[in-house]
C-alpha cells in the first residue's frame, strides 16, 4: 500500500507540474502580425466589376489599406491581396444550405439557394501589425461593406465561418464601435459542441484582433448560458487591453468593461448576489479538430474552492451569471440557449408549448447540426 500511495502522490505531483507549465504567459496577449480572410460571393452577375469596385473603395479609404501582390510576412502597415475567383465551385465552395441555416445572417431563402450556384467570388486576404486601436480591422470591415454594396454580393468571414448580407455586416461589423473599442461579440461567434455528456465552448474570430480564441471545457448543459456570458466578457476585456498576471491569473470585472453598450447589456442580467467579478486561471489551450487556426486561451477555475473543476466552476460562474428562467406554463426553472431554440418547444415537465423566452435547454430542441462534429449550439454568446 505505501508503494501505491507513493506512486499516486508522484503522479499527482507530475500532473500539477504539467498543468503549471501550461499556464498562459503573463502580459498582454495581443500578438502580430494579424491575418484573416474575407470574401464576397456573387450569386448573380455583380452590378459592377468587383476589382474596379475594390480599387474605388480603396481610394476612398485614404491609404488605410495597401493593395499588394504578395503579402509581407511582417508588414509595417495594413495590407491586402485580392483574387477574383472565377471557379468558385471548385476552389472556394460556398457554404451549403444546412450551414447557412445556422451561420447565415440576414439571408433570405432565395439568397441562400442562389449562392449555391455562385461562380465568382472576390477573395481578400488581409495582414497587418497588431494594434490596440484595431485601425486595420476597421478599415477592412468598411472596405468589404463598400464593395459588397456596390456589387450586390454576400459577405463571407472565414474566421467566424459566417455568411452575411450587407445590412447584417454593417450592423455586426461596422456599427457598434465606441471610439477605438469594438463590440467584440459582434465580430466573433461561440461554438458549443458535445463531448460525451458535457459541452466544449470556443470562440471563433478573435484572431482578427490579434488575440487568442477563448475555450472552456467540460461545461454542463445547465451552465451553458453562464459559460457563454463569461467567455464574451473575457473576450471583451482582452480586446480592451486586459493583461494576464503571473501564473496565468486574471481578475475579470464586468463593471470595468469600457464599452458602455456591452457593460450596460450585461449588468442587468446579474443575479442579486452576483459580484460581477471572476477570479480566472488561464491556460494555453490544446487545439482539437475543427478549432480555429489560432492560439487558444483556456479558462480554468483553480482559484475557486473545489477539488475538481466540476465543483469549482459553478462558484466562478455564479459571480457573472444570468438568472434562471421559468416555464410560463408550470414554473419549471430552466436555462435557455442563445440564440433561442425553434418556436413552440414543449416543457420537459408539463409538455405544454413554451415561448422561446422560456424554452427549456433541451438538446433535442436547440442543438443545430454543424459542419464541425456535433454542435450543441451555434453562436450561443450574446450577439
Amino acid at each position: 500500500m505505501p508503494l501505491f500511495r507513493s506512486l499516486f502522490l508522484v503522479l499527482m505531483c507530475c500532473a500539477s507540474m504539467a498543468r503549471a507549465a501550461d499556464k498562459f504567459p503573463p502580459g498582454a496577449p495581443m500578438k502580430g502580425p494579424v491575418g484573416f480572410v474575407y470574401a464576397i460571393y456573387f450569386a448573380k452577375a455583380p452590378a459592377t466589376g468587383p476589382m474596379a469596385a475594390l480599387q474605388k473603395a480603396l481610394a476612398q479609404q485614404g491609404g488605410a489599406l495597401t493593395l499588394v501582390k504578395d503579402l509581407s510576412p511582417a508588414p509595417a502597415e495594413a495590407q491586402l491581396s485580392a483574387l477574383l475567383e472565377v471557379d468558385v465551385q471548385k476552389n472556394f465552395t460556398p457554404p451549403d444550405l444546412r450551414m447557412i441555416q445556422y451561420f447565415g445572417r440576414g439571408l433570405s431563402k432565395e439568397q441562400s439557394e442562389e449562392v449555391q450556384l455562385a461562380q465568382q467570388a472576390l477573395v481578400l486576404e488581409f495582414r497587418m501589425p497588431a494594434s490596440p486601436t484595431y485601425a486595420g480591422l476597421r478599415a477592412a470591415d468598411r472596405l468589404l461593406l463598400q464593395v459588397a454594396e456596390q456589387t450586390g454580393g454576400l459577405l463571407w468571414d472565414e474566421e467566424t465561418r459566417e455568411i452575411l448580407t450587407a445590412a447584417e455586416w454593417r450592423k455586426r461589423r461596422v456599427d457598434g464601435w465606441q471610439g477605438d473599442t469594438p463590440y467584440v461579440a459582434r465580430h466573433t461567434i461561440i461554438h458549443a459542441y458535445r463531448e460525451d455528456q458535457l459541452l466544449r465552448e470556443i470562440t471563433l474570430g478573435m484572431a482578427k484582433f490579434g488575440l487568442p480564441d477563448v475555450v472552456v471545457n467540460e461545461v454542463a448543459h445547465s451552465q451553458n448560458n453562464q459559460a457563454g456570458n463569461l467567455i464574451n466578457i473575457l473576450a471583451q476585456a482582452l480586446a480592451e487591453g486586459a493583461a494576464i498576471g503571473p501564473g496565468g491569473t486574471l481578475t475579470l470585472n464586468l463593471k470595468a468593461i469600457k464599452h458602455e453598450s456591452v457593460r450596460g447589456a450585461q449588468l442587468p442580467t446579474l443575479q442579486d448576489n452576483a459580484t460581477a467579478t471572476a477570479q480566472l486561471a488561464l491556460y494555453s489551450g490544446k487545439p482539437e479538430e475543427g478549432d480555429p487556426r489560432n492560439r487558444l486561451l483556456e479558462i480554468g477555475f483553480d482559484r475557486y474552492p473545489g477539488r475538481t473543476a466540476m465543483r469549482s466552476r459553478p462558484r466562478c460562474l455564479r459571480r457573472c451569471s444570468v438568472p434562471p428562467i421559468r416555464c410560463r406554463s408550470c414554473g419549471m426553472t430552466t436555462r435557455c440557449w442563445l440564440p433561442a431554440p425553434p418556436p413552440r418547444p414543449g416543457c420537459r415537465r408539463c409538455n405544454k408549448p413554451s415561448t422561446p423566452a422560456c424554452a427549456p435547454a433541451s438538446t433535442s430542441w436547440s442543438k443545430p447540426p454543424s459542419p464541425r462534429r456535433t454542435m450543441a449550439a451555434s453562436g450561443c454568446g450574446w450577439k
